[in-house]
């Protein structure tokens, strides 16, 4: 069960369908009205946030206008990564009624679902994957447990829990980690079938640098790297940082991870990747360069408290992200031959402190 399908159960039946969006043949229900939340607790906002949010959804109108034509030429985007302003509008943001349409196509789903193949996967026998599902079973008791949806031994829980459980089947190498859970969470809430739910993921982690395993050595190293830019794109939060003996790591690591979906406005997540998903994984640099840029802004000044708690509040908070945007965008030369160039650095530096610290 998806949030719009919770929210549905106690509003008027709609005369039809309206449109289909799935792998398979699953129906999108009429659209309830517009949650900014997704259903999770909305506690803690003030009345100018809220009038924001009211505001926000009355943007959304005006970007489906933008959208619905694209939508009645190609109802399913099946050819829309291919249209010439596909980054520009995922920039600008996803219209919800349309975002699984356009995320299916922007991730390529279709070219890599094997039929049959999920099922495969979870009938492996209760032994082997014993260890593995009290891992997975553990984690998943804390994952976004203020939601409706995600209750104890919820459908939605079991579908998440047979989604990482075939995941690591289909690629052993990495495995589960935990932040995954999270990932697939957010996925669970667009996503109505398991098998659906498995494949969009399979097609998440592939964009996904290799951040997940059990040195995290991959991701520390965007987090040096993190440093290096923030230093030069943010001098003042680099310093404010440094002088709480705080680093990127401490906080941006969570957003790499996993991919803005914790610690915002589910919309605001979404957002994101709207544009990882369109972009790439150099939006996730670029993204986290503007939050760096404006979180440099609303701790200017802090001397008595570390800037994390600030930058949280300021980040399950937002509602308004074309300031992010902009300054993210607003980096010029930003090829990804300098991100992989400055991560080469950062590994040789790090592999030889290994070695010494070997010796």
């Amino acid at each position: 069960m998806r949030w719009a399908d919770l929210q549905l159960m106690n509003a008027p039946p709609p005369p039809r369908p309206l449109l289909k969006h799935s792998l398979t043949q699953i129906s999108l229900r009429q659209q309830p009205e517009f949650d900014f939340w997704y259903g999770f607790p909305q506690t803690g906002f003030s009345a100018s946030e809220l009038l924001k949010v009211r505001n926000y959804s009355t943007l959304l109108l005006q970007r489906e206008m933008e959208w619905d034509p694209i939508a009645r030429a190609d109802p399913h985007f099946s050819n829309f990564i291919s249209h010439p302003r596909c980054r520009e509008l995922c920039r600008k943001g996803i219209p919800p009624k349309h975002r699984p349409y356009v995320w299916i196509s922007l991730l390529e789903v279709k070219t890599v679902r094997k039929p049959g193949l999920f099922s495969r996967y979870l009938s492996h026998t209760e032994e082997e994957n014993a260890a593995t599902l009290r891992i997975i079973s553990s984690d998943l008791q804390r994952t976004f447990p203020t939601h409706p949806l995600f209750t104890p031994n919820s459908p939605t829980l079991c579908r998440i829990r047979d989604v990482l459980l075939a995941y690591t089947w289909h690629d052993s190498i990495t495995g589960y980690c935990q932040s995954m859970s999270y990932i697939v969470g957010m996925l669970a809430l667009i996503f109505d079938s398991a098998e659906d739910l498995f494949w969009v993921f399979v097609q998440v982690m592939r964009r996904m640098p290799k951040y997940y395993g059990r040195t995290l050595k991959e991701i520390r190293i965007d987090m040096h790297v993190m440093d290096l830019y923030m230093q030069k794109h943010a001098p003042e939060l680099f310093s404010l940082l440094h002088s709480f003996s705080l680093t990127a790591e401490n906080l941006c690591m969570d957003w790499f991870l996993t991919a803005f979906c914790r610690g915002f406005p589910p919309e605001i997540s979404f957002r994101f990747w709207d544009i990882i998903f369109s972009e790439g994984w150099k939006a996730l640099f670029r993204i986290s360069l503007g939050l760096c840029k404006r979180i440099q802004s609303v701790t200017r000044g802090i001397t008595d408290k570390s800037p994390i708690s600030a930058a949280r509040h300021f980040c399950e908070h937002l509602i308004d992200v074309e300031p992010i945007l902009t300054f993210g965008y607003e980096i010029k030369r930003f090829p990804k031959r300098d991100i992989e160039a400055k991560r080469a650095d950062v590994r040789k530096i790090i592999d030889a402190e290994t070695r010494q610290g070997l010796t």
